[in-house]
């Protein structure tokens, strides 16, 4: 049997909407106000993004920016990317005072750059437990989810899914390195990185402007975990380096 994604959101959303009619599908809609010229942005806040929410609304629009985490129905995509309209991802609460957009691979802030990404954490392979690491990244005001612990190949592909599509970063911590560096990079969006060393670590984060970091929290002392994963999660969020952008593409 096929599923018709894009009549199950309808459906849902209408259901929504009759639930909630003062706030149909939740939705915010800003045209960014440009310079003469410039490209015009269309801001929706909509946690899920169908061909519905899209028809009739980008006349004269170069990009469309949505929140962090939104779902993006395939056809929506498909319909994006045959009207040339890029696919910005925010990653600070629109209209924020930080605000950051994440698109194509660069970059762009407005505002202090006192930004903390969400940051998604998985286990697999490994009884190892996260939470002291994790701890001073909470109390420092990050945030941080987990995704469920189950098989390697679940979980990297949740957190894969976070960093790729979400505008997050990732933590994966596995015995398993190498299967879950190769299964990530698979992912469109995603750069992941390991290492032996934090040198090692720090250059291969550094040269790929990684996004999800790999872990075998076995191979190291508590002390040294904890200055990789804090350093990697304050230097965050990186870019692709333009000279590899043509081979780490995400557009």
């Amino acid at each position: 049997m096929t599923l018709d994604v894009e009549q199950i959101v309808r459906e849902v959303l209408a259901r929504l909407s009759a639930a909630r009619p003062d706030k149909a599908h939740g939705a915010t809609r800003e045209i960014l106000a440009t310079p003469a010229g410039a490209a015009k942005r269309l801001v929706l806040s909509e946690r899920v993004i169908a061909l519905e929410q899209l028809r009739g609304r980008l006349a004269g629009i170069d990009s469309v920016q949505v929140c962090r985490g939104a779902i993006i129905t395939p056809a929506a995509r498909d319909f994006l990317k045959d009207n040339k309209i890029s696919l910005a991802w925010q990653v600070a609460p629109a209209g924020g005072p930080s605000a950051r957009v994440e698109r194509s691979g660069i970059s762009a802030v407005a505002g202090p750059a006192n930004i903390r990404p969400a940051l998604v954490v998985g286990v697999a392979e490994t009884t190892w437990d996260p939470a002291r690491a994790l701890q001073p990244l909470t109390a420092a005001g990050h945030s941080v989810s987990r995704v469920a612990q189950s098989g390697l190949c679940t979980v990297t592909a949740e957190i894969a899914d976070a960093v790729g599509k979400g505008g997050q970063i990732g933590l994966l911590f596995t015995s398993e390195t190498a299967v879950a560096m190769s299964a990530a990079n698979r992912v469109r969006g995603v750069r992941a990185a390991t290492g032996d060393s934090p040198a090692t670590i720090a250059a291969a984060v550094a040269a790929v402007g990684a996004n999800l970091l790999i872990l075998d929290p076995k191979a190291r002392g508590s002390w040294e975990l904890n200055r990789i994963v804090g350093d990697f999660v304050r230097g965050a969020p990186r870019t692709c380096p333009p000279r590899w952008q043509a081979i780490l593409s995400e557009s």
